[in-house]
């Protein structure tokens, strides 16, 4: 028995040793950029500089390399980075794969083919579109607070999603189950670069208080198929939340009669019903969304303590929430003619015998469906003051 134990330990520690070596070989990728290239697609990988990223104190060198390589395809681009890399890459840490907008727009399932095919990429990254940028200059940005870049973007996503709810998280399984189902448009979030580019790329970045450039996420992009054909605003885009049932955490602003004065509402939870049927051969629906919501800010002379006055509050966020999802209704049906609330899927699913009728004419018919908007909200709290400093 003894002598088993001891093998056991010799054997878990030679296993160690293994890993440790393959480790010190590789190149560990957080994000991967595609552009056009002249032939073929440029892809620009953020790799770790592990000692950087481990270091207690502050240095000159930056905790993150990027490498650029070009091919004819994906594969082949991300095979020729050997050309340019001391290591092997290695893909299974990947955060987020940004695709340029001028790449999107010419469609990019090509490129998703891979992502979804290559056997070392997992499921969980985000993907995005750099908006009015390229990928690459997305992945030379250096950000402060966190040492990669890579993962400021997709924990910026995600916190725009909770807490602001002006952009979606898309992981590579949702954006291929919206592109392959019938009646549904995929979208992708947008990201983009403020300030200075040419400092942001340096160590300076994160030197200043004040970054020079910042990295920003905001704005869906809407898409055909695998194309992107526009995006929505920062309204839109909080109304096609609304919309999907995918507001979680928002902030809503009511004005008061006074100019400039406001009352603040945190929306703090959201459903979403929709309901759709065929009327005379016209596509017609009702979205029912209901919102919860605290009062976090009153500059408002009223009293908050009266019943009325809340009924009133609350019949003003339901005209709000009723106006933002409109806006991104008249945006998706009239400019962009796409379908990413997935009306069409609705049918398809609830009533699939007159799916099949219409389901050839859906892009003609999308653009004139009568879609109904209903919100009813509910104030649930008031805060730990009961009325506002304006009322006396």
């Amino acid at each position: 028995m003894k002598k088993i134990t001891v093998l056991s330990l010799l054997l878990i520690a030679l296993t160690g040793c293994w890993s440790k070596k393959e480790l010190d070989n590789l190149a560990i990728v957080t994000g991967i950029g595609i552009d056009k290239a002249e032939e073929g697609y440029e892809v620009t990988v953020q790799i770790i500089n592990p000692a950087e990223v481990a270091a207690k104190q502050l240095t000159t060198r930056t905790a993150v390399s990027t490498y650029s390589a070009s091919g004819v395809s994906l594969f082949d681009a991300i095979r020729n980075l050997i050309e340019v890399t001391p290591r092997k890459v290695y893909m299974s840490h990947t955060r987020i794969v940004i695709f340029s907008e001028e790449l999107a727009k010419t469609g990019i399932s090509d490129n998703i083919d891979f992502l979804v095919r290559d056997h070392e990429l997992r499921t969980d990254f985000y993907l995005a579109i750099a908006k009015g940028f390229s990928a690459k200059q997305m992945l030379n940005i250096l950000t402060p607070l966190e040492k990669i870049p890579a993962s400021k973007m997709y924990a910026t996503i995600e916190s725009s999603e909770r807490y602001l709810a002006q952009t979606r998280t898309v992981k590579i399984q949702k954006f291929t189950s919206d592109l392959l189902l019938e009646g549904q448009q995929p979208f992708l979030t947008g990201i983009y670069i403020q300030g200075n580019t040419d400092i942001g790329n340096s160590i300076g970045n994160v030197e200043k208080i004040d970054s020079p450039a910042k990295i920003l996420v905001d704005h869906i992009g809407a898409m055909k198929g695998d194309q992107l054909i526009g995006w929505l605003d920062h309204k839109e885009s909080k109304g096609f939340n609304y919309l999907t049932g995918k507001v979680k955490n928002s902030t809503e602003m009511i004005p008061c009669n006074e100019d400039s004065k406001y009352t603040s509402f945190e929306i703090i939870s959201t459903d979403k019903k929709i309901k759709g049927k065929l009327k005379d051969g016209k596509p017609t629906f009702t979205v029912d969304i209901k919102a919860q919501a605290n009062i976090a800010q009153s500059d408002c002379d009223m009293k908050l303590s009266n019943p009325k006055t809340l009924k009133k509050l609350e019949n003003d966020l339901n005209k709000e929430i009723t106006n933002t999802a409109n806006l991104t209704i008249e945006a998706i049906q009239k400019d962009l003619q796409s379908d990413i609330v997935g009306f069409g899927e609705l049918l398809h699913r609830t009533q699939n015998k007159d799916w099949v009728k219409i389901k050839g004419q859906w892009d003609d018919l999308f653009p004139e469906a009568d879609i109904k908007v209903n919100v009813q909200s509910k104030i649930k709290r008031t805060g730990t003051i009961t009325d506002s400093f304006k009322e006396k």
